[in-house]
């Protein structure tokens, strides 16, 4: 999650590092940002089928 805080794929969320770990906060404020719905989009598993899918159809004809 902090690489994606960090990348401003989301807003609204801080973060402290501790000792024990990583301490979130004002997680009520959390907005994903326009970059972080681009990702989703280019990154999601249907894109992902929907290029294979396209790829089978160049190999086999027919189809």
């Amino acid at each position: 999650m902090i690489t994606m805080i960090d990348q401003g794929f989301i807003s609204g969320i801080e973060y402290t590092p501790t000792k024990d770990g990583i301490l979130f906060s004002n997680l009520e404020n959390a907005l994903i940002t326009f970059n972080g719905v681009e990702y989703l989009f280019d990154n999601s598993l249907m894109q992902k089928l929907k290029r294979t899918l396209k790829d089978v159809k160049g190999i086999l004809p027919g189809i």
